[in-house]
């Protein structure tokens, strides 16, 4: 451990990342400003995403998940959630039991709906 302070936001690979380097230390840099660019692991020329917060609305089954802007790790457990699957998929849910067949699949190509919105959203 470095122990040198870090940011809750961090990349696997962007710009920000230092070739044979230690990890800078963000002490008395201002994490705030419009230019600062976040730390990662790998550098390159571009970001493959951003860590933006993103919009995401729905209508059907379980619709009331999704009304808004979301933090992006809270899409991914919603759409297992609301389809049932993943740690969610052991029907001890109580939607997940009450929920027919039809419903289910319903809720499950939501899910693979927004994960294609997505997937265009942050190329």
């Amino acid at each position: 451990m470095d122990l040198l302070p870090y940011t809750t936001l961090l990349y696997g690979s962007s710009p920000g990342g230092a070739v044979n380097s230690t990890r800078g230390n963000l002490t008395n840099t201002d994490t705030t400003d419009k230019d600062y660019m976040q730390q990662a692991a790998v550098p390159r020329d571009s970001s493959p995403h951003g860590g933006e917060d993103v919009a995401v609305f729905a209508h059907g089954a379980m619709a009331h998940l999704f009304h808004g802007v979301y933090e992006q790790t809270y899409i991914a457990h919603a759409a297992a959630y609301a389809a049932c699957i993943g740690r969610y998929g052991d029907q001890n849910e109580e939607h997940c039991q009450q929920q027919s067949a039809a419903t289910l699949v319903q809720s499950a190509w939501m899910s693979i709906y927004i994960c294609i919105i997505l997937s265009f959203y942050f190329r």
